[in-house]
């Protein structure tokens, strides 16, 4: 299964749900707003700096599990025509598996790229398969 990572903006209320749920421990998160922390000790109990306001967010990297059933935000497809040229189609929220059906019959699809936040891309599927 291939693993991405997302940088994902969340209010305090999320961070803390997501914090507990994924047993996030020894670790501070700082506001996007005045740098105030909240922090995860090592039993996952929580400590707040100071006051937060309510439009205050956090910055935290997921890290998520993607299929081929995975709705992405953003990635290119690399795939060949009948003369097998080669083209680039970009994708908005949809998933490889549904990209696929649809060119099935037009086109051979080579490679699946996602676009990241910073505008890298990572290949994740390749040669009819998600990449390891």
């Amino acid at each position: 299964m291939v693993k991405i990572k997302r940088k994902v903006e969340m209010t305090l209320p999320q961070l803390i749900e997501w914090g507990w749920e994924n047993e996030v421990s020894d670790k501070a998160f700082y506001s996007n707003l005045d740098g105030g922390s909240v922090y995860f000790d090592k039993i996952q109990n929580l400590s707040i700096e100071h006051e937060i306001a309510i439009n205050e967010t956090f910055t935290v990297e997921i890290e998520k599990e993607i299929d081929e059933d995975t709705v992405l935000p953003m990635f290119i497809e690399i795939f060949t025509g009948v003369d097998d040229e080669i083209f680039i189609d970009y994708h908005e929220n949809e998933n490889i598996k549904e990209v696929l059906e649809i060119n099935s019959s037009r086109a051979k699809t080579k490679t699946f790229n996602l676009i990241n936040n910073d505008g890298t891309m990572t290949l994740i599927w390749k040669d009819g398969a998600m990449v390891e």
